[in-house]
């Protein structure tokens, strides 16, 4: 697991193939072959394609994975591309849900880890 600890804030892109968890705050692309947990507290602003993504803290822009979660205390504005969507009590969605029409999981570009 890739951490960003809460006292972290990054921009960028992150091309990772491991679960990665975000406590800090973090602006830019994220591509994951598997999960992303925005930990409660953090910040993220940008793309995010991944496996599965866990959202607990604040989001803003657009998810491309086939299933979401935005749990209690989340905060997401954006637009999100799913099939399954779920949203607890507690948190809050602004944005709009459309259908996941791409690959499954997000694959990384070749040689993106080398080059």
């Amino acid at each position: 697991m890739t951490l960003i600890s809460g006292t972290c804030a990054l921009e960028g892109k992150l091309e990772l193939s491991g679960e990665l968890q975000i406590s800090g705050t973090f602006k830019g692309d994220i591509v994951s072959s598997s999960n992303v947990i925005i930990a409660a507290g953090a910040k993220v602003q940008g793309e995010i394609r991944a496996a599965k993504l866990f959202i607990k803290g604040e989001f803003s822009g657009q998810c491309t994975v086939p299933a979401i979660h935005i749990l209690q205390s989340a905060a997401v504005t954006g637009t999100l591309y799913t099939n399954e969507l779920s949203i607890e009590p507690g948190a809050s969605f602004i944005g709009q849900s459309c259908p996941y029409q791409f690959e499954d999981p997000p694959l990384l570009p070749e040689n993106s880890l080398t080059d």
